[in-house]
């Protein structure tokens, strides 16, 4: 049984799969990005409706729980002190488990908590590795972080504008994410998919 409230299985919104992206400086390709760093990279430039992530159960770690990201709020503030230019990004998002390759309940916190958890440490190393791949392999601004420093510190702006391109890779930037598990889709026993999962290891 996959839900008490809907009879679908898997995501409620069809999604799109990532291929990948390739990251251009002045008209020139410099680098590609896999399609878990392309999801990070598309956070900071476009707004997502919807996302799926796997992790593995914390019972059985040969097999997954996927859960769909829904509202998601990617927010980017800059900060400027002294010489110094930094950028905080906040990552929100509802969640609902969509299949189940392990018995899971909603009403089970201590299970909910660890997979919050569990999707959020996913989710922030995807977004690090990104940023650090894009700016000490790539050194170019594809976050568009230019922009959102140029429309708060406009003054400032001016006087680095031509040199961003070697500012960018130096600036700090950190990472929040959170994750709130919701009971849009109530799982309470494994789905036919996690199953077939499992019996293909």
């Amino acid at each position: 049984m996959v839900s008490n409230k809907k009879p679908e299985k898997g995501p409620t919104i069809k999604q799109v799969d990532l291929a990948g992206a390739g990251v251009f400086q002045e008209d020139r390709l410099v680098g590609v990005l896999k399609p878990e760093e392309t999801r990070a990279l598309m956070l900071f430039t476009e707004r997502l409706k919807s996302g799926v992530v796997t992790t593995p159960c914390k019972s059985k770690p040969e097999r997954t729980v996927s859960v769909e990201l829904r509202d998601q709020m990617f927010q980017v503030t800059p900060h400027f002190k002294g010489s110094q230019i930094s950028f905080t990004a906040e990552y929100d998002a509802f969640a609902m488990v969509v299949e189940a390759g392990c018995p899971f309940s909603i009403d089970d916190q201590e299970q909910v908590t660890k997979l919050e958890q569990a999707v959020e440490k996913k989710l922030k190393k995807e977004i690090d590795t990104t940023i650090n791949k894009v700016q000490k392999e790539y050194k170019t601004d594809v976050f568009e972080l230019g922009k959102v420093f140029h429309n708060e510190y406009p003054g400032y702006w001016k006087q680095i504008a031509d040199d961003w391109e070697e500012v960018f890779p130096t600036v700090d930037i950190k990472v929040s994410v959170n994750v709130e598990v919701k009971d849009s889709v109530l799982l309470w026993e494994e789905t036919n998919s996690g199953k077939k999962e499992n019996s293909a290891n």
